[in-house]
């Protein structure tokens, strides 16, 4: 994968672009994408975090040569109007923040998403994202990854989307890779013709930690190591999004395991089930600072109390999950072979109790919106959290 020159990126960029990018967009992408070459011409940003813009590309039309190369290649003809989502990331910033680790786990773990590495013990599902590309230049990474237009998980009330993201969680604790970023904003929704309800995708892997049973470990020790021989760096940065953090990833953030996403699991549950995404989150204040407090302590704040007093009855399993999901021991918490099993039953009693799931929009999706596949509302917009 290789960018194009600045003279043919800038012509590239006149020609082919719908609408002509700012100063501040990065040139028209050249990708290989799974066979086939194609050039990506990037339309309006969609995000933007820290180090990182989204923007929305589409499939350049494709010229004789790349026709020409496909065929030889063993690729498919090119077809235009394919969109992605390219995550644009600057390596000046990365180098600020401490984050070159992070971007190289990164990229190991799309890597293993499309290519599951020995060690996978099934495929990963639909609800993980498939990257098309990744390239670097002197001065940026790119990610090239879908861009999904089913609209926005806060607008849906859904267990069948929990279930897709604690089975995205599944295979990724399988594989040894702790996510440490979930919550609602990197939960997006593709369209699902085979069913009533979208498909929910977990996105954003720019905050995963590699465990030692990972077939990606190697690999990742040596990233952080070098990252840790950096003269001024004395640990490696703080990742995640403080109202959906385990007690753990506060006190000892470079020691968590599975458990702590089954924590931020159960903070996404009340959100997504319970309190249809409306409200504070259950340990959420004002105050950031006691929003740790409550999360150290256990403590639920007044309303999402009430709202889980109102769900024992009608929701009871969903509400004894978030309880357990939420015990402060990392070790008494449910496996999250544990949490897709009750989620199921809690599925199958909805269906039975209603004649088919109980999950509806709470508010229609808008078909014309686009979600940013990653990075548009991440952990790196925070000051105290990044990858």
């Amino acid at each position: 994968m290789s960018l194009p020159s600045s003279s043919s990126s800038s012509s590239s960029s006149s020609s082919s672009s719908p609408s002509s990018p700012s100063a501040s967009t990065p040139p028209p992408l050249h990708a290989m994408h799974i066979r086939s070459t194609r050039q990506l011409v990037l339309g309006k940003a969609v995000g933007e975090g820290r180090f990182a813009q989204v923007f929305a590309a589409s499939d350049a039309a494709p010229t004789a040569s790349d026709a020409s190369d496909a065929t030889a290649s063993g690729g498919d003809a090119l077809a235009s109007g394919r969109k992605y989502a390219v995550k644009a990331v600057s390596r000046r910033a990365v180098r600020r923040e401490h984050q070159e680790a992070a971007i190289m786990i990164e990229r190991d773990v799309y890597k293993a998403i499309l290519a599951p590495p020995a060690g996978a013990d099934a495929p990963p599902p639909a609800s993980l994202p498939r990257v098309a590309g990744i390239m670097a230049a002197p001065d940026m990474f790119y990610f090239v990854l879908p861009l999904y237009a089913g609209g926005d998980a806060a607008d849906w009330l859904a267990t069948p989307l929990a279930l897709d993201v604690a089975r995205a969680l599944e295979w990724l604790h399988a594989l040894g890779l702790v996510h440490r970023d979930v919550k609602l904003e990197n939960v997006v929704l593709a369209s699902n013709p085979d069913a009533d309800l979208p498909l929910a995708v977990l996105i954003d892997m720019g905050c995963v930690r590699v465990l030692d049973d990972s077939p990606l470990a190697a690999a990742a020790r040596g990233y952080e190591a070098k990252l840790l021989a950096t003269p001024g760096v004395r640990r490696l940065p703080f990742a995640g999004t403080v109202p959906y953090m385990s007690p753990e990833q506060l006190r000892v953030p470079k020691t968590v395991g599975r458990a702590s996403d089954i924590w931020s699991l159960g903070t996404l549950l009340f959100a997504m089930i319970l309190a249809n995404a409306s409200g504070p989150l259950p340990f959420e204040h004002t105050s950031e600072m006691d929003t740790m407090q409550a999360i150290v302590a256990g403590a639920y704040t007044p309303a999402a109390q009430a709202v889980l007093d109102a769900s024992a009855s009608a929701c009871p399993l969903v509400t004894d999950l978030i309880h357990r999901m939420h015990t402060l021991d990392p070790a008494a918490r449910p496996t999250i072979t544990d949490v897709i099993s009750i989620l199921q039953s809690a599925l199958d009693a909805e269906t039975e109790h209603d004649g088919a799931t109980a999950s509806v929009p709470a508010e229609p999706a808008d078909p014309d919106s686009v979600t940013a596949t990653d990075g548009a509302t991440s952990s790196h917009d925070r000051d105290d959290a990044a990858s």
